[in-house]
This record gives C-alpha cells, sequence and structure tokens, in this order.
C-alpha cells in the first residue's frame, strides 16, 4: 500500500482509479433514500477531492483496513450531509427563465434606482470576500445566468456555486438597508429566504402567502438587485470548458435523460454502460442542460450509477471487488435492521388493521412488475418478509416508513426552532378526511405536511398522505415513532406530539416503546 501513496496522492490519478468507486457510492446512497441527479452526484465528486483529498490520504491508516474501503467510507459520510443539504437549496435561488420574465415587467414599469441604492449596495457588495462577490455578480449579471456556466467559469462545483451564492446574497440582506426601489413586503421575503436560510415553504407559512408569491417576490429582488449591480467589471477568471463533441455530448445527454426517465428499461441501461464515458463526458460539459422532466426513482437511479461506473476501462481487481462487496453488505446490513425492526417491534401489539396493509392501502395505484422486482430485492424489503410484500406492492418499503416518521419530526422541529407554530400545534389526528393536523393547517395553510413525507421519501403525494395517516394510527401505540417526539393519546383520539429528550441506542427499541395503557 505504501508503494501506491505518490500516485494516489495525484488528483488526476486518484479521481480516474477511484471514479468508479464513488459513483457506486452514490448508488448505494440512492437506495437509502438519498438519490440525487448524476450532475449532482459528480459536483459531490469533485467537491470531495478538491476538499478532503489531502486529509483523506493523510490520516489513512493502512493497519485498520485497505484503502478503497476508507475512501469509500469517507465519501459517503461526505456526501450524505450536502445531499440534505441540497433539497433545501433547490429552491432558493430564482431560475433564469423566471428572471427574464421579470425583467420583462420591470422594464415595462419604467423603475429607477436611486443614486442612494446603488451606493449603499456598492459598498455592501465591495465588503464581500472576493469569490462571493464575483460568483455573485457572475449570476446575476451574467446573460445565461446559470449555475453550470458560472461553475465552469470559476472552476468549482455547482453545489458549491449555490452555497456561495446563498452566503453572499444571506451576508448583503442582513447588512444592507432595504433599497428604496424594493418594497418591504419583498424584501422581508429576501431575509427570510438569503439572510435566515428558511426554505420557500417556511417563508410563505410565515409570511401567510402563497408559495408562488413568494417566488415571484424572490424574481423581483433577484432582478433589481442585479440591475444594481451592473456598474461592475467582472475579473476574468476559472476554467475552461470540457473539449468534448457537442454531437456526442447531446447524444449522451439525451441517452442519460430517456434512462433516468425509464425505470425497469434494461436495454436502455446496457446501452448506458456502453456509453459510460460518453455520458460522463456530458455531465461534465457546461453547455449541456441535464435536468429531466420527472422525479428520480431512487431505486432505479442508484442502477444508472451502477451502469456509470462501467466507465473504468481497466477492469476492477479481485481486492477491489472484496472490498466492494464488504462495503455492500455494510450498507445491506443497515437496510436489513430498519426492515427488522420494523416486523420485529413496530408491527407487534398493532391492531389488525393497521398491519392488513392490502386494505389499508387499497386507494393507491399498485406499482408495476419492473418497479416490484427492483423493490423486492432490497435488503429492507427482504428482511420484513412477509409483511413487506403487501406494502411493496404500493411502491413502499419499510425504509418508506422510516423516512416518514423522520420526516414528520424534522418538520415540526423546524417549525418550532423558528417559532411558527406553538407545542399546542402539534396535534395530529387520522379521524378527520383530509386534514390530518387541523391546527397546524389552521395556523400555516401553506405547509404541508404531506408534501414533506413525499420530499423525503421519493413518493407520490397520495402515497405519503397514507402513510400519515398510517403513521397517526400507529402513534397511538408506539410512543416514539416520530424521531425527537413523543405521541400522547388525546382524550377524543389522536395524538399531541411533545419534544423529548430521551434517546435510544437503535431503532429497534424506539419503536418497541408503548404507552402504559396498551
Amino acid at each position: 500500500m505504501q508503494a501506491g501513496e505518490a500516485a494516489i496522492r495525484d488528483f488526476k490519478a486518484a479521481y480516474t482509479q477511484f471514479l468508479p468507486v464513488l459513483l457506486r457510492a452514490l448508488g448505494g446512497l440512492a437506495r437509502r433514500g438519498f438519490a440525487v441527479a448524476p450532475a449532482d452526484g459528480i459536483d459531490f465528486i469533485h467537491d470531495f477531492f478538491v476538499d478532503q483529498w489531502e486529509n483523506v490520504c493523510s490520516n489513512f491508516d493502512p493497519n485498520k483496513g485497505s484503502f478503497e474501503a476508507y475512501v469509500y467510507g469517507a465519501f459517503l459520510n461526505f456526501a450524505r450531509p450536502r445531499i440534505v443539504r441540497l433539497r433545501r437549496l433547490q429552491d432558493s435561488l430564482v431560475d433564469s427563465q423566471w428572471l427574464d420574465s421579470t425583467k420583462g415587467q420591470q422594464d415595462t414599469e419604467n423603475q429607477v434606482l436611486s443614486a442612494l441604492d446603488t451606493k449603499l449596495l456598492t459598498a455592501a457588495i465591495q465588503a464581500l470576500p472576493k469569490i462571493e462577490r464575483e460568483l455573485l455578480i457572475a449570476f446575476l449579471y451574467a446573460e445565461d445566468g446559470s449555475e453550470r456556466s458560472v461553475a465552469r467559469r470559476f472552476a468549482i462545483s455547482r453545489y458549491r456555486v449555490r452555497e456561495i451564492l446563498i452566503d453572499a446574497l444571506g451576508r448583503i440582506v442582513t447588512v444592507f438597508p432595504k433599497p428604496s426601489s424594493i418594497g418591504e413586503a419583498d424584501w422581508r421575503v429576501a431575509r427570510s429566504i438569503w439572510g435566515e436560510r428558511r426554505t420557500v415553504h417556511e417563508t410563505a407559512a410565515m409570511f401567510g402567502m402563497p408559495s408562488h408569491a413568494v417566488k415571484k417576490s424572490m424574481g423581483r429582488s433577484s432582478f433589481l438587485i442585479a440591475d444594481m449591480l451592473r456598474q461592475f467589471q467582472l475579473v476574468g477568471s476559472g476554467g475552461s470548458s470540457m473539449n468534448i463533441p457537442q454531437a456526442a455530448g447531446n447524444a449522451g445527454a439525451e441517452l442519460l435523460r430517456k434512462t433516468l426517465s425509464s425505470p425497469g428499461d434494461e436495454q436502455l441501461l446496457a446501452d448506458l454502460k456502453l456509453s459510460a464515458k460518453e455520458v460522463l463526458a456530458a455531465i461534465e460539459s457546461a453547455d449541456l442542460s441535464l435536468s429531466t422532466r420527472t422525479e428520480l426513482d431512487p431505486l432505479w437511479t442508484a442502477r444508472v450509477y451502477e451502469a456509470l461506473s462501467e466507465v473504468a476501462e481497466v477492469p476492477p481487481t479481485a481486492k477491489q471487488l472484496e472490498t466492494e462487496r464488504a462495503l455492500h453488505e455494510v450498507e445491506n446490513a443497515d437496510l436489513t435492521t430498519i426492515g427488522k425492526a420494523f416486523t420485529q417491534t413496530l408491527l407487534p401489539d398493532l391492531p389488525i388493521p393497521l398491519t392488513r396493509f392490502n386494505s389499508f392501502f387499497s386507494t393507491l395505484p399498485r406499482i408495476d412488475k419492473n418497479e416490484y422486482g427492483l423493490l423486492a430485492d432490497e435488503p429492507d424489503v427482504k428482511a420484513a418478509f412477509p409483511n413487506s410484500a403487501d406494502l411493496a406492492v404500493f411502491g413502499i418499503r419499510p425504509l418508506s416508513v422510516f423516512y416518514a416518521s423522520e420526516a414528520v419530526g424534522a418538520l415540526f422541529d423546524r417549525l418550532l426552532r423558528y417559532e411558527l407554530i406553538e407545542e399546542s400545534d402539534m396535534f395530529l389526528s387520522g379521524k378527520q378526511t383530509g386534514v390530518y393536523a387541523p391546527y397546524l393547517t389552521k395556523r400555516l395553510p401553506d405547509v404541508s405536511i404531506e408534501k414533506e413525507i413525499a420530499r423525503m421519501t421519493d413518493r407520490p403525494i397520495g402515497t405519503s398522505t397514507l402513510l400519515l395517516k398510517w403513521l397517526i394510527a400507529v402513534s397511538e401505540y408506539k410512543s416514539f415513532v416520530f424521531g425527537g417526539f413523543e405521541a400522547e393519546v388525546g382524550p377524543g383520539g389522536g395524538v399531541l406530539l411533545k419534544r423529548t429528550l430521551r434517546e435510544f441506542p437503535d431503532l429497534y427499541q424506539r419503536w418497541a416503546v408503548v404507552p402504559e395503557y396498551v
């Protein structure tokens, strides 16, 4: 291992050697519900090498295991929290299409910026760190205003572009007085989104606005700030575009889009595997749009990453295969634990109607045979068999149940921290059709627990709604089903959630706790 240290420390050699391993790591994360589009996944890999590679090489101890295993584990720890944060960053920036439409509206209104606004903003922008200042100007001032072109220009990933832009906007709106050209309501929204890091939905709830109105407000503020920034001259810097033929790039991008949008199409997956090199080159290109019109299917996305990992021209060694098998077993063990906890501690003591999934979820559409085949092969589904079989036909797995319960707890935790709700608002009732959190809905009509579950589980809103109803009913018999909260049954049915400091060593014990009256 020592002989390979010099080669490993070289970024280019390390990237070539470990790209397939890290693509498979992204596949493993996708299987566990942390699915990201391949373009974002490649960005995470780039950031890992730029930000962490020296530490990885320095901290590796060959006496504790193989280097491949260490790299794999280090990347998982690096990528997982960034994927979670990426989901919250997605709606914090305004896309260029909306800015274009806003620009037309502003030109028509012929609003005039005051000299004082320009002077104050100039001082605020010049006080930013150099990279934040130049990135902010590039994003808001460039003709296309795309994250990818800005990322390529400054030789960093789109994920880092998002983070830096949010930091820059946050610095401005927290110290800069409200410009006279921006309305009070728009400035409050800007401070909430960019300064206080709330999501669009949380901001909408706080101000009693529809989500689309918050996004329009962001568009107006973005355009006005961009207009004031036109006095600056950008300093040219950054890397150059990938030198790949445009036709080949378009073909690779189109193949990737089709494959991601066609779960179960084995022929497309085989074609993707054969064209992995061209597809990865297309992902690297600054000139190609790689977005899809459909939500990512986590299990299919995992297989897409596995197909892309075939880019390596040299087949993996026996040692590498052994390492990857061991790591795969560790991931499977985590999923197996969730499956076993589901069937061994969550389901026992529940009334029979709550365990008859074919009946409880009968109004949901059944998934097709290809998707069911992918789902049935997952470790958590196998570990919970035969109970999981009746759930799987609706596209639900034990991991979905776990993530749904965590989504509810995380949402209430955020709303409490932002002081948007009182503890008395955390009442959940499965009795009232269509309104499962009546007090929360009355106070914050734009906040949807069902949508929060849908985002966390990658399931349709109809599935998420029934999952919520089922979890509410389950929480009457399992006190700690929602992470961070204890459920207490109300006098008229339903449950009231209360914060808890109680910790559990594992999911088995958390899901096993029943109220005294059961």
